[in-house]
């Protein structure tokens, strides 16, 4: 036989303990989380590149200015200066004076195998660009950059040739 004790409301609950039912995965949380630090991150990484971004811009706006500086159309082709040669009393030389060392021949004249070698050597991509090689320019300026000099020069024949021609008219 059972033996039974009465026992009052309040002293059930005062021994009895709650068993809370699990919480319902609401995968709308981690979602909430993941996108809100990526919006973090994202934020962080544009503060810190906003200078790199100020620098790239005013460099861009200072290259344009002096782009539009630039004259439409090249002065009229003089002969780039070239040496002189002094000639004693009988037609031989006995001195030569120059700022430039220069003596122009015609194109033809010149060997195919020269030419190539100075594209190679000069201006690798020339047939590639339009006068301007900007790798070129680029790769020039991170090495005189990580120099802390100028010790390599970007510019192409072409530019080249304008800078004579500016220079000597």
């Amino acid at each position: 036989m059972r033996h039974y004790t009465e026992v009052t409301l309040d002293e059930i609950a005062a021994n009895a303990f709650v068993v809370s039912k699990p919480a319902r995965f609401n995968p709308l949380i981690p979602l909430a989380a993941l996108l809100l630090s990526a919006v973090l991150v994202g934020a962080m990484f544009a503060g810190m590149s906003l200078p790199a971004v100020f620098a790239a811009t005013n460099v861009a706006n200072r290259m344009t200015d002096l782009w539009d500086e630039l004259p439409a159309d090249l002065p009229p082709a003089s002969p780039l200066p070239q040496h002189t040669v002094l000639l004693d009393k009988n037609g031989a030389e006995f001195a030569r004076f120059y700022s430039e060392n220069r003596i122009e021949v015609p194109f033809e004249q010149i060997s195919p195998t020269f030419v190539n070698a100075l594209v190679a050597t000069e201006d690798a991509r020339f047939y590639e660009h339009n006068g301007v090689d900007v790798i070129g320019i680029t790769r020039a300026a991170v090495k005189n950059f990580r120099d802390e000099r100028v010790s390599e020069g970007g510019s192409t024949i072409t530019q080249q040739l304008v800078q004579n021609i500016l220079i000597s008219n």
